[in-house]
């Protein structure tokens, strides 16, 4: 029903997400990189016009009609010329990103709403190769910030459950388990392997048996 619905979604905003899934699954598919290479020239052609006329960082390369002209950048550079850096366009058509900082310092950047699209279409195709559809079961193991945590009807919607990483009691995962066990529906986990220790460690512990909980994949992030 998840699946669907989100299908319909996709459909009566223009099959966006299903247009990139498609290029993407095609892209994929190539065996050549030379020939990805050619069809992926004239976006990459687009971009480097569009930096080059529209952002002050990227001005002075004007003109240069390859990717190796340009300079490789960072977390450091791009927050010491966010602005610079940035195409000025109106908010209501960019999405600003964030990272939490857990592997260093906290990182933002804005994506343009086709951007954003198309990492949606990314995730799904290389969560299908997993074994993941839309609509399974997601067990999402992390520490969720006031940033990341989505409203309880969302994750609701999107069938996620936001394991938070700093609350594996023993009892906790002990109902959490037995839960599990009880759905029999397709399950996918994701999560920060820190969790997955302490997963293992109770496991361990507990001296527990195999736990049949029709889980497709795990993967440690």
């Amino acid at each position: 029903m998840r699946k669907k619905l989100f299908e319909i979604v996709d459909f009566l905003k223009g099959n966006l997400v299903h247009k990139h899934l498609s290029d993407i699954e095609s892209l994929m598919a190539e065996s050549s990189f030379k020939t990805i290479q050619i069809r992926q020239a004239p976006l990459l052609k687009r971009l480097m016009n569009t930096v080059t006329e529209k952002t002050e960082f990227y001005r002075e390369y004007r003109g240069c009609e390859n990717l190796e002209d340009f300079p490789v950048v960072n977390k450091l550079i791009i927050r010491e010329n966010f602005d610079r850096i940035n195409l000025s366009v109106a908010p209501k058509d960019r999405i600003r990103v964030k990272t939490s900082g857990s592997t260093g310092t906290p990182f933002q950047l804005f994506y343009s709403r086709e951007k954003k699209t198309r990492n949606t279409a990314d995730t799904i195709y290389f969560s299908r190769k997993a074994g993941f559809e839309i609509g399974y079961r997601l067990l999402y193991l992390r520490h969720w910030s006031a940033y990341y945590k989505k409203p309880g009807w969302m994750a609701k919607i999107q069938n996620v459950d936001q394991l938070e990483v700093e609350g594996l009691t023993d009892d906790y995962l002990e109902s959490f388990l037995k839960d599990i066990v009880r759905d029999t529906a397709p399950k996918s986990w994701l999560g920060q392997g820190s969790g997955f220790d302490k997963v293992i460690a109770y496991l361990e512990k507990e001296r527990h048996y195999p736990v049949s909980a029709n889980i497709r994949y795990i993967i440690a992030i």
